[in-house]
């Protein structure tokens, strides 16, 4: 071998070696702060926490595809937990003032090139081999701490996933980007909006108070019990069926504008009333439009 090729090895041993050093004091620093540097193994799962308590983070951006969302609210510390994803397919930011999560295809997508050259995310993930399997359920955890959290607004784009919201209330604003995907929502009050738009959305909210409420979607089935409404409900879909029931009195002195278009059907307090509904109100403004032969029910009695 020649002393060049041998020099060479040397500089290539001692750099794999320093950099193996530098990842193992990374890592503990990243545990000092709360953090995880690697997903680390809790049970049977693969769990990296990021805290986002002791940051100036005031919004979540999350981008999740195959997997399950939960967002939790009311919890003692704001942070976020990332359940059996592997390390390599996978990106989190706090800059920005934002938390943002968005999967990456494969290894290759962690060279990102741009106009003024490219970055890497890191020879720490190569060599990590610690990894849940590709069967492993996937989760993304959100806890959005206390009232007094500085997050004030949650974005979620998501493909083919089931998604749990509870126990969330105060100043949030919600956006759901979605598709194929069934959420759930239990024990909310929001004074802000809730918006969604997508394809193919399935939606069983309870007990739950909103601001306002947007819905846009192709295919929507969707079953609001107990909620209020304080301001005004925007539903539109083409096929699907919407089925709303609300606390005693809470239609009364409502402006109502319901269509069923295409031989569907709405009815309101069991009562069958062809294809449309309108009534003129100075109170909460609800528009529920079937474009494609959907089916509305509203009502606030128990028929």
């Amino acid at each position: 071998m020649k002393p060049t090729s041998i020099i060479s090895l040397i500089v290539a041993v001692m750099l794999v070696i320093c950099g193996s050093v530098t990842c193992m004091i990374a890592k503990g620093m990243a545990e000092a702060d709360g953090n995880s540097l690697f997903a680390q193994k809790r049970g049977d799962e693969f769990v990296n926490t990021v805290s986002l308590a002791d940051t100036a983070v005031n919004a979540v951006d999350l981008t999740v595809t195959n997997a399950t969302v939960y967002i939790h609210g009311q919890s003692t510390n704001a942070y976020a937990e990332i359940i059996n994803f592997n390390d390599n397919n996978y990106t989190v930011n706090t800059g920005n003032q934002v938390f943002t999560f968005k999967e990456v295809p494969d290894l290759i997508s962690m060279l990102k090139f741009w106009e003024n050259g490219f970055s890497f995310k890191g020879m720490r993930y190569i060599f990590n081999t610690n990894q849940p399997s590709a069967d492993d359920e996937r989760s993304v955890h959100i806890y959005l701490g206390t009232s007094d959290t500085k997050i004030s607004e949650v974005t979620l784009h998501a493909e083919g996933c089931d998604i749990y919201i509870d126990n969330v209330s105060t100043g949030y604003d919600f956006k759901l980007f979605l598709e194929d995907c069934n959420v759930a929502m239990d024990t909310i009050s929001l004074t802000n909006e809730l918006a969604v738009v997508g394809e193919n959305i399935s939606m069983d909210v309870s007990g739950c108070l909103f601001g306002k409420i947007s819905v846009q979607s192709t295919a929507l089935h969707m079953n609001l019990s107990d909620i209020l409404v304080s301001v005004s409900a925007d539903i539109r879909y083409d096929t699907g069926d919407v089925d709303i029931s609300l606390p005693a009195g809470a239609l009364t002195g409502c402006k109502m504008n319901l269509q069923a278009l295409n031989n569907g059907s709405v009815t309101v307090n069991g009562n069958m009333l062809g294809s449309s509904y309108s009534v003129e109100g100075e109170g909460i403004v609800w528009t529920i439009h079937a474009e494609e032969g959907g089916s509305i029910r509203i009502a606030d009695t128990n028929s």
